[in-house]
């Protein structure tokens, strides 16, 4: 949760970030700029390139300075409904960053429920000056060659099950060695079996037989 009262009173912010937050990072980043305060962007994981778009990427730094006052360790909420809350200007650094967290939220959501305040959110930012297109093609048009091969090895040995209503995988850690790709990957590639006709659930094992990921068609 952000305090915004305990930004404007600090000196010197930390704001920490994942691979899921860095968006909100981004756009946080740039609000504390415009207060003429010390900011410092720290990464808890390796951020992908994939991100690289963002404002203020180049500013990922792994250690945490001493100096700071003030630590924000983000989470996947909307911060665009916090800044609209607390009447905070977006500018058009701000929007791309925060369009890009609600698009990267989209690709992980489609096959589940959306509901329109969801679009409604991604057409404010547009409106506002969100560089939609950049986040289009790094975030929906771009994906790396380990995740092709990964998807090649798990959909050849997708299975079928319960009158093929379910899509059954087993990750197993050599077809991981070998296509170069991670467990994240997997994730995503197990969510695309729900564009197959009837099926309605996907389930993610790996070789020990224990559930890793499972989502149903809501």
């Amino acid at each position: 949760m952000v305090s915004f009262s305990k930004i404007e009173s600090a000196k010197h912010i930390v704001i920490e970030c994942t691979n899921d937050t860095v968006c909100n990072g981004s756009a946080l980043y740039t609000y504390i700029l415009t207060l003429h305060k010390k900011v410092s962007f720290v990464q808890l994981e390796a951020i992908d390139r994939k991100f690289s778009f963002l404002p203020w990427y180049d500013k990922l730094r792994k250690n945490v300075p001493s100096s700071a006052d003030y630590t924000v360790r983000l989470t996947k909420d909307s911060l665009y409904k916090s800044f609209c809350i607390h009447n905070i200007k977006i500018n058009k650094k701000m929007a791309t960053s925060l369009y890009a967290g609600y698009l990267r939220e989209f690709r992980k959501l489609v096959y589940s429920n959306l509901d329109g305040t969801f679009f409604a959110c991604m057409s404010e930012l547009i409106a506002l000056g969100a560089e939609y297109k950049s986040c289009r093609e790094s975030l929906l048009l771009s994906d790396s060659l380990s995740s092709f091969r990964l998807k090649a090895f798990m959909f050849h040995s997708m299975q079928l099950i319960e009158n093929a209503t379910t899509a059954l995988f087993v990750l197993r850690e050599s077809d991981l060695q070998a296509s170069g790709a991670t467990l994240d990957d997997a994730i995503e590639i197990s969510k695309e079996a729900l564009m197959i006709v009837h099926v309605q659930k996907v389930c993610l094992y790996d070789e020990q037989n224990k559930l890793i990921y499972m989502q149903e068609e809501i």
